[in-house]
């Protein structure tokens, strides 16, 4: 009776055999969603870095792949992408299977910026009158609803800045955070017409598979919006951008 017992006694306190211990399966982390982003658009950077930190808050991750410009969108729209990463509002209208996040992404005013004096107070209606300057990849025929008599479109930021300081261009069509920027930067005196140009808005959309998605995305970045973390995130980025192309040596240099 008493080996019995401490038989018992020995299997109840003894340790468990590895056969015994179930292991606990690990949570299963979600796959990262492939986002489709335009082929060289200059404001990817900018669009991931405001993803990047919604998508944290919902502990996602995402990869960008980035596609001209139609492509990436048709995509998207068939599925073959998870989300578009930034396009402005109304593209639901051609790719029924997007569902856009309503709090935009991105937000520009577009303003024209000179280096004469003379030319700071010209009314909006007539500056299609003068030489224009705008980076390659926004539309000109988006922000003028008027004829347009001469335009460069330089790759960067960077040589459009040197292009209106040396007076190559009447006019710089810019994000007015990026003429706060040139202001900051440049020497020469910079003056911004008063009025805005034009306004884009541009929104995150989702394939419809993922619709589930939307509203606590909505919910992470109106915070954002309230807080003024979107916008600190985007003066950021134009300031960094500014400040890198303006360094860039090519030939040409902001005095």
């Amino acid at each position: 009776m008493k080996s019995s017992v401490a038989l018992l006694l020995a299997l109840l306190i003894s340790p468990l055999s590895q056969a015994d211990v179930k292991p606990v399966a690990p949570a299963e982390k979600p796959e990262p969603l492939v986002i489709g982003a335009m082929e060289k658009y200059p404001l990817n950077s900018l669009g991931v870095n405001v993803l990047r930190e919604a998508y944290d808050q919902l502990k996602l991750t995402f990869i960008i792949s980035e596609w001209p410009s139609p492509r990436s969108l048709e995509l998207a729209d068939l599925g073959k992408l998870d989300a578009e990463m930034g396009r402005i509002d109304a593209v639901e209208s051609r790719y029924s299977h997007l569902r856009r996040v309503p709090v935009p992404l991105i937000t520009l005013d577009i303003v024209a910026v000179t280096s004469t004096p003379e030319l700071q107070n010209v009314p909006l209606n007539k500056i299609g009158q003068y030489h224009l300057g705008i980076t390659r990849g926004m539309s000109l025929y988006n922000l003028m609803d008027q004829p347009v008599s001469a335009a460069e479109q330089p790759g960067t930021a960077g040589q459009l800045l040197r292009m209106v300081v040396n007076k190559r261009v009447d006019f710089a069509l810019v994000p007015s955070s990026v003429a706060r920027c040139w202001q900051e930067t440049v020497a020469v005196p910079l003056y911004v017409v008063p009025d805005t140009l034009a306004s884009f808005r541009i929104y995150h959309y989702l394939n419809r598979k993922h619709e589930n998605l939307v509203q606590p995305l909505t919910q992470v970045l109106q915070q954002m919006e309230d807080s003024g973390r979107l916008d600190t995130i985007k003066e950021r980025f134009m300031h960094s951008l500014v400040q890198e192309q303006a360094s860039a040596p090519d030939g040409e240099k902001a005095h």
